[in-house]
């Protein structure tokens, strides 16, 4: 090939303009029977709504011990559990172990996207520590992932995450802070050198400002 053939074969090929592809990430790991839905809203605990065939419907994850108002963590998983899965984000639903509980709210097994996987959210609630394993769930004849479950609580519990570093237990009452807050001890201070002013006027003894 000649140097000047050559030169315009490299011309036209710089001058093709570039289409990036935007294809939607493919789920390559996922059971054969799931229902794909989106967050619509967080509820409490473990606990959210989701758009499901043009109803809100409520859903907790199974397995997922989560903790109660006025528990030990319970406000710092509730942000966790928000920062995890944000409205709008997609999750499937496993099919074929569905159970209810109060208020017919369905239990379920639930994927989240990952790198082209899908993980399991319900063990990730347990492993970070934002909930513990229900054994009873398996104990009421739905064991599927139970030993998965169990081996996240107690990787947990032995790392140290979430709610086991900074709780006595599970479903521990939340411990109580000191009562003096910044405001009081602003206040204090006010009140004693106001005190000690006035004295220091009046030519008395200056007391301990502590």
């Amino acid at each position: 090939m000649s140097r000047r053939r050559a030169l315009l074969v490299a011309l036209t090929v710089a001058l093709v303009p570039f289409r990036p592809s935007f294809a939607k990430k493919v789920i390559t790991v996922l059971p054969v029977d799931v229902q794909q839905v989106k967050v619509s809203s967080y509820v409490e605990g473990a606990k959210i709504k989701v758009a499901l065939e043009g109803q809100r419907v409520e859903f907790s994850f199974f397995g997922a011990d989560t903790l109660e108002p006025g528990e030990c963590y319970v406000e710092e998983a509730k942000d966790r559990m928000k920062a995890l899965l944000p409205n709008g984000t997609v999750l499937y639903l496993e099919r074929g172990e569905d159970v209810t509980e109060g208020k017919d709210r369905l239990v379920h097994h639930v994927r989240a996207e990952d790198d082209g996987g899908a993980y399991l959210v319900n063990a990730k609630l347990i492993r970070d520590g934002n909930a513990g394993w229900k054994a009873r769930d398996a104990e009421d004849g739905h064991a599927k992932y139970a030993d998965r479950y169990e081996r996240a609580e107690s990787d947990a519990n032995a790392r140290g995450n979430g709610l086991w570093s900074e709780c006595d237990r599970l479903h521990s009452q939340a411990r109580t802070r000191p009562v003096q807050t910044a405001g009081v001890e602003r206040a204090r201070r006010w009140y004693w050198r106001n005190r000690v002013a006035k004295i220091g006027r009046s030519g008395g003894v200056r007391p301990d400002s502590r």
